[in-house]
């Protein structure tokens, strides 16, 4: 299954400044839009038929061997 689709979200900011983009898993590339809710960034993703999945970056570095 490629990963063109496949998404995750990433929350920046603090206090009442948070934003939400949706990054791609794969490139690592952004889409040029963002949410102020996490529930606003599924609704789109749902709507574009994206696949929402999680990230962590101490399981991409367990893949990469450090």
């Amino acid at each position: 299954m490629s990963n063109q689709n496949v998404y995750f979200i990433r929350k920046v900011g603090k206090g009442d400044f948070q934003i939400y983009h949706l990054i791609n898993i794969e490139t690592f590339s952004m889409l040029d839009i963002f949410f102020e809710t996490e529930d606003e960034a599924i609704l789109y993703a749902k709507k574009n038929n994206l696949m929402i999945t999680t990230y962590s970056e101490k399981l991409v570095e367990n893949a990469n061997g450090k």
